[in-house]
């Protein structure tokens, strides 16, 4: 785990961390290894730590660093506070006597600007739930096979991506357009204000939506997109691929 200067300058390099996430300061930083998760502060001290049922799945720090979200590979959502203790738990799972149907992948979490809303999408669909872990709506189904989600800074609009599609829905969970991928989307981002929407797929390539659903750009890259990240301005997107 490796904590580095906005300028590249590393500041340490210490404990290990298959997740990791960061505070908008850099003062809190938050990692996961296996069913262990860790709170750290920019100078590598541990706060707290916390065991989990199973491993983590995906990770996710408020910006403010107020709370931790981290996702088990049973499906569960666990919303801690940044003094350790576990505010409450919220299930993508379905009911026990589903059998095998009741499974449930995590394919990522999202958070608005403020922390107001939190969206989870995962193998049964998308979840969404206020900054504290209330549930406000979920849509089972529809975005089974999720893959990626991403959350607007208002909260007002969330984009799913999933093995079939990228969606666009507005705070209720109502679907604003929908788009039908000939391969699985790999990773996805929402500009702050909710009016781009940009998707890379399985076949190399990166496009981006307006909020319409209208395609302004794609490009082709040497691999599949592993993650995408945007400027808070909008202005500039950051791709990996393999």
């Amino acid at each position: 785990l490796c904590l580095l200067a906005g300028n590249g300058t590393p500041l340490w390099q210490e404990w290990t961390a298959g997740l990791a996430a960061c505070s908008a300061d850099g003062c809190l930083i938050a990692g996961a290894a296996g069913p262990s998760l860790t709170l750290f502060d920019r100078n590598a001290t541990m706060i707290w730590q916390r065991d989990l049922p199973s491993a983590a799945t995906a990770l996710a720090l408020f910006l403010d660093g107020k709370r931790v979200i981290v996702t088990d590979r049973f499906g569960k959502v666990y919303f801690y506070n940044a003094d350790g203790t576990l505010r409450t738990t919220a299930d993508t799972r379905g009911k026990p006597d589903d059998g095998i149907d009741a499974l449930s992948t995590v394919g990522g979490i999202a958070i608005s600007g403020k922390g107001e809303y939190v969206a989870v999408v995962s193998s049964r669909g998308l979840f969404y739930y206020t900054g504290t872990g209330g549930r406000l709506w979920a849509l089972e189904g529809g975005s089974a096979g999720g893959t990626a989600v991403a959350v607007s800074g208002t909260g007002n609009e969330i984009a799913a991506g999933s093995d079939a599609n990228v969606r666009l829905l507005n705070r209720t969970g109502a679907t604003l357009w929908t788009h039908r991928c000939p391969r699985p989307v790999t990773a996805l981002a929402l500009s702050k204000d909710g009016s781009r929407v940009v998707f890379g797929l399985q076949d190399n390539t990166l496009t981006c939506f307006d909020r319409e659903g209208e395609e302004i750009w794609t490009f082709t890259a040497g691999g599949w997109i592993r993650d995408i990240d945007m400027s808070q301005d909008s202005t500039r997107i950051l791709a990996g691929s393999m």
